[in-house]
C-alpha cells in the first residue's frame, strides 16, 4: 500500500481538531476566537493562527465559528486571509473591536487587566475572566409602539399590557408621541428587570453549575456556586431587539402623520389593525421611502440613537438580584427572536405586515440598506457601543463584484478598519447577489454547500425555510 507523505498526515491531524466540532452539529455552532493583544502590548497573531485559517478554509466547514479580536495592530495579511474566505462564502467569521471591548468593560467597572484579557463568547459578545453574565431577557422594541397606538393594549392580543398614555387623538405633535413611546418603553424595561431579578434569585436552585463553578477561581475561594454570586463579576444582560424596525416605524409616524399629514394617527392605527389591507399604495410608498435607518439618514438614525441612549440610562448599571450582587448590561443582540418575536408583533408603520420578521441586531431592516456598506457603518456607529457593552453588531451584505480581485479585498479590509476606527463593536458579512440566491432558491441541489451568515452563526442555505430565503433575496435586491 502507498504510504501517505508526512505533510499529508500532518494535514489530516490538523483537520481532526475541527472534526468533532463539525460533526456535533448544533444550530448555533461553537465559538473559537483568535487574535488579541498580549501583556506586552503586541498582537498575538502568529503562524499557528494562519495555520488554523488555512485548515479551516480547506475543510469548507462552518462549525466552529471563528471570532477575531481586531485592533490596529492586527496584521493586514491575517485579516485579508479571513476576508478572502468570506468572499468565497466560507463566512462563519465575525470581527470584534478589541479596543472597544476594553473601553466598554472598564466603563462597566471591570479592572483594566481583566478587560484586556476578555473572552469573545457566544456569537460576538464578550466577558471578563471570571465574569458570569446571564442572557435570557429579550425585549421587543415594537411593543411599546403598539401600547401607545392602543392606549396600553397589545396590538396582537388586545390585552392590557402597557401604560394608559391616551388615545391617538391626544398627541399634538411627534414629540408628544415619542415621549409616550419612551414612557411605555421605560415601564416595560422596569418590568423586565424586576422579573429578571426574581428569576435570577432562584438560578442556583433550579440550574446549579458545579462543573463551571469549579473552573472559576473566585467560586473556589468563596466556596459559592457561580449563580449564587460566586463569580468575580455577576452581571445580567437585557437584549433589546429590532432597533431598525422601531426607528423606521417611528420615523414614518413623524413624517407621514405629523409632517406630511398624509394620514392621521387614528387612521394609521386602523390601517395597521387591518394589516395594511386596502392601503397597499401607501404601504409601498412608505416601504420605498429612502429615509430608513442604516442609510446614514439623519432622522431615522437620530431616533435610533435616542432610543438606545434611553435604554442605557434606564437599564445599564442598575442592580440585579441581591443573590448575585451584580448589575445589568444591555445590547442589541436578537438571535432568532427576529422571527419568533416577529410572529407576535402587529403590523408596523414602516410597511411591515403583521407577524413578519423584524430587523436583526443593529443592522438595517432586510431590504432597506440601499445605500451600501459605508452608509450602514456610518449609521450603526452613531450608536454608542461603549454604553451597550453586551453587543452592537452589524450584518453587512456585499455584492460579489464589489469584492473581487485585489482591489475588492483591499476594499473589504477598509470597511473593517473603518468600522473599528469609528467605534463599532462587531461586524460580519454575506457576499451574494440576486442571481445566485434566486438560482439557489429554484435549484437547491446545486447549492448544497452554500453557507449563509444568519446572525452570529452560519447555516446551509438549504436548511433555511423559504420565508427566510426570500428575505435574503430581498436583501440582495437592495444592493443593486
Amino acid at each position: 500500500p502507498r504510504r501517505r507523505s508526512r505533510s499529508s498526515r500532518a494535514g489530516s491531524s490538523r483537520a481532526f481538531f475541527f472534526l468533532p466540532f463539525a460533526a456535533m452539529g448544533g444550530y448555533w455552532n461553537q465559538p473559537l476566537y483568535l487574535g488579541g493583544t498580549g501583556d506586552d502590548g503586541q498582537c498575538i497573531v502568529n503562524p499557528l493562527s494562519h495555520m488554523i485559517l488555512d485548515v479551516y478554509d480547506s475543510m469548507n466547514i462552518y462549525n466552529p465559528k471563528l471570532q477575531f479580536k481586531v485592533s490596529e495592530k492586527t496584521p493586514d495579511d491575517f485579516l485579508k486571509k479571513a476576508l478572502d474566505m468570506i468572499r468565497r462564502c466560507h463566512n462563519s467569521v465575525v470581527f470584534v473591536n478589541e479596543e472597544l471591548t476594553v473601553r466598554a468593560l472598564e466603563a462597566a467597572g471591570i479592572s483594566p487587566e481583566d478587560a484586556r484579557h476578555a473572552d469573545i463568547k457566544g456569537c460576538y459578545e464578550y466577558a471578563a475572566p471570571g465574569e458570569l453574565i446571564t442572557e435570557m431577557f429579550y425585549v421587543n422594541s415594537l411593543k411599546p409602539l403598539e401600547y401607545v397606538l392602543h392606549n396600553g393594549r397589545d396590538g396582537i392580543t388586545g390585552e392590557e399590557m402597557g401604560l394608559k398614555t391616551g388615545e391617538p387623538e391626544c398627541f399634538g405633535d411627534f414629540g408628544e408621541f415619542f415621549d409616550a413611546y419612551l414612557a411605555q418603553l421605560g415601564a416595560l424595561l422596569d418590568r423586565v428587570c424586576e422579573i429578571g431579578n426574581v428569576i435570577e434569585s432562584h438560578y442556583t436552585d433550579i440550574n446549579p453549575q458545579p462543573l463551571y463553578s469549579a473552573t472559576v477561581r473566585e467560586c473556589l475561594e468563596k466556596g459559592r456556586e457561580a449563580y449564587d454570586g460566586g463569580a468575580k463579576y455577576n452581571n445580567s444582560s437585557l437584549e433589546f431587539g429590532f432597533i431598525a424596525t422601531a426607528a423606521d416605524s417611528l420615523n414614518a409616524i413623524r413624517k407621514y402623520v405629523y409632517e406630511k399629514k398624509t394620514v392621521t394617527l387614528r387612521q394609521l392605527k386602523d390601517i395597521l389593525d387591518a394589516d395594511w389591507t386596502g392601503f397597499e399604495p401607501l404601504r409601498r410608498r412608505i416601504m420605498n421611502d429612502p429615509e430608513k435607518y442604516g442609510n446614514n439618514r439623519e432622522e431615522p438614525d437620530r431616533i435610533a440613537v435616542r432610543i438606545t441612549e434611553f435604554l442605557y440610562g434606564r437599564v445599564v448599571g442598575r442592580p440585579n438580584s441581591p443573590v448575585r450582587g451584580g448589575s445589568w448590561n444591555a445590547g442589541l443582540h436578537v438571535a432568532r427572536q427576529y422571527i419568533y418575536q416577529g410572529k407576535k408583533t402587529a403590523a408596523t408603520p414602516d410597511g411591515r405586515k403583521a407577524r413578519e420578521e423584524l430587523s436583526k441586531n443593529a443592522s438595517p431592516s432586510q431590504g432597506c440598506g440601499r445605500e451600501g456598506a459605508t452608509a450602514a457603518i456610518l449609521s450603526v456607529t452613531k450608536i454608542n457601543a461603549v454604553h451597550l457593552r453586551e453587543d452592537v453588531s452589524l450584518d453587512l451584505a456585499l455584492l460579489p463584484a464589489s469584492v473581487s480581485g485585489n482591489d475588492g479585498l483591499t476594499a473589504m479590509l477598509g470597511l473593517v478598519r473603518t468600522f473599528m476606527r469609528l467605534g463599532g463593536h462587531a461586524v460580519h458579512m454575506n457576499v451574494f447577489d440576486t442571481v445566485m440566491l434566486n438560482d439557489a432558491f429554484q435549484n437547491p441541489d446545486k447549492y448544497r454547500d452554500l453557507q449563509i451568515r444568519v446572525c452570529g452563526w452560519n447555516v446551509l442555505w438549504n436548511n433555511l425555510g423559504s420565508a427566510e430565503q426570500l428575505a435574503y433575496i430581498r436583501q440582495a435586491e437592495a444592493l443593486k
